[in-house]
């Protein structure tokens, strides 16, 4: 795979993380850029070290095994969207949340397709190192803007947005699944 190839597939795995910073960036009130930068390294990290993994152990670990992860993914953003569409008010915000859990849980579950991705890096002997960079730099940028233009759109359009987000998680959490049911 030349650069050009890698940057796009970087791109691709990056978008799970775009799609779910919009949603994060909805509930953002207070300390957007502040707020956009954390989701944007929890996000850069994770799809980062999946590949890693898959990369060095994906001939450890069982496809079989690895493949409910798939299942909890489904399950985690499913949960995470139905809550955003059920707020009714202001006062609890499950999304606006950067604490440890919601961030560790979201991160893991975007990321999944990654882990596959980095097993395909091993097949193809790619540099990993190259690959690493790559995917945590533009994971970076477009979760940062991801964040910003949900919290833009989240301003004008709160009741809405909310609705509109909660079914883009559930939507990714679907993706998930069948992709790795099919």
């Amino acid at each position: 795979m030349n650069i050009i190839e890698l940057i796009v597939l970087s791109f691709s795995l990056s978008m799970d993380s775009f799609a779910t910073s919009l949603c994060k960036g909805i509930e953002f009130n207070n300390n957007l850029y502040k707020s956009s930068i954390i989701t944007s390294i929890w996000f850069s990290i994770f799809q980062t070290i999946m590949p890693i993994l898959g990369y060095y152990l994906g001939n450890i670990i069982s496809m079989k095994l690895f493949s409910v992860a798939y299942y909890i993914s489904f399950f985690i953003l499913s949960f995470l969207g139905i809550s955003m569409i059920r707020e009714k008010d202001d006062v609890v915000q499950l999304n606006d949340s950067l604490g440890f859990k919601i961030m560790f849980l979201l991160s893991v579950s975007i990321s999944m397709d990654a882990f596959s991705v980095g097993i395909s890096y091993a097949l193809l002997n790619l540099n990993i190192i190259l690959s690493s960079i790559l995917n945590f730099s533009i994971t970076f940028i477009t979760t940062y803007i991801g964040c910003i233009l949900g919290s833009k759109i989240g301003s004008k359009y709160s009741s809405i947005s909310k609705t509109i987000g909660g079914i883009i998680l559930i939507s990714l959490g679907i993706k998930i699944l069948l992709t790795h049911i099919l």
